[in-house]
């Protein structure tokens, strides 16, 4: 482990350890099912905004819903990787 830590390092990890377990559960839920965890808190702002601006049909919003849950994915990967990247040698 790198012995040159600085508090961004370390508030780092903290966004990490909040994240990667929040928005995992929350991806895979959105991947269980679409629309009813699309109305779900976490989501609310989006979900308001893709029905209203958008005006999307039952098969583009889950297609909406797919695409945010990918995003999250994505974005936990990649705190994944600092984390990696932080731990090594």
């Amino acid at each position: 482990m790198s012995t040159n830590l600085r508090i961004s390092s370390f508030n780092g990890v903290l966004l990490a350890a909040y994240f990667i377990p929040t928005w995992i559960m929350i991806a895979f839920r959105m991947m269980v099912s679409p629309i009813h965890s699309f109305y779900e808190q976490p989501n609310i702002a989006i979900a308001f905004f893709v029905s209203d601006q958008l005006q999307l049909a039952s098969t583009g919003t889950v297609r909406a819903v797919w695409l945010l849950a990918l995003g999250r994915l994505t974005v936990v990967v990649f705190f994944a990787v600092f984390l990696a990247f932080l731990t090594r040698p």
